[in-house]
């Protein structure tokens, strides 16, 4: 693995980002299937990717699943249950972080969400803890139904 460069978090925000998006993840997958997590330095920030192979999400859901009680109509998906909050949630712990999120997905094939996070962290709203990218935790307890993946980079 990369050394990649400790970063400037609240990491009990960026901890409950890591929980929703992998369990999410989890939830959305097919059993046995893989789950990526990525890190990658891109100039003065970390570029963190958490790739499934799971149900994917329809093009017409991507712009709102941000929203606070978003739920996409899909019964496939609908049938998983939640509040449609957990989305919003890491959004907002991402921008109180001065970094920005994006989702990638096709129907059927996937879902690939990833956020950038400043090396230094300037913020009033969150509390400064220094954490290496490298130590982060990406063990889901899934029972072994899922294989999770770690990958780090730097660019």
């Amino acid at each position: 693995m990369a050394n990649l460069p400790e970063i400037e978090i609240d990491k009990n925000r960026i901890t409950e980002v890591f929980t929703n998006l992998i369990c999410n993840a989890v939830k959305y997958s097919k059993e046995g299937s893989s789950i990526r997590i990525t890190a990658k330095k891109r100039n003065k920030n970390i570029q963190f990717s958490v790739i499934d192979k799971g149900i994917g999400i329809k093009k017409d859901d991507l712009n709102k699943v941000f929203e606070k009680f978003y739920q996409a109509e899909d019964p496939m998906i609908r049938h998983q249950g939640g509040s449609g909050l957990g989305l919003s949630i890491v959004k907002k712990i991402i921008e109180l972080h001065n970094g920005a999120i994006d989702i990638q997905s096709e129907f059927g094939h996937g879902t690939m969400i990833s956020f950038t996070l400043p090396l230094k962290f300037n913020g009033k709203n969150v509390k400064n803890d220094n954490i290496c990218v490298n130590n982060l935790n990406n063990d889901v307890n899934n029972k072994g139904t899922k294989n999770v993946k770690r990958e780090a980079k730097d660019d």
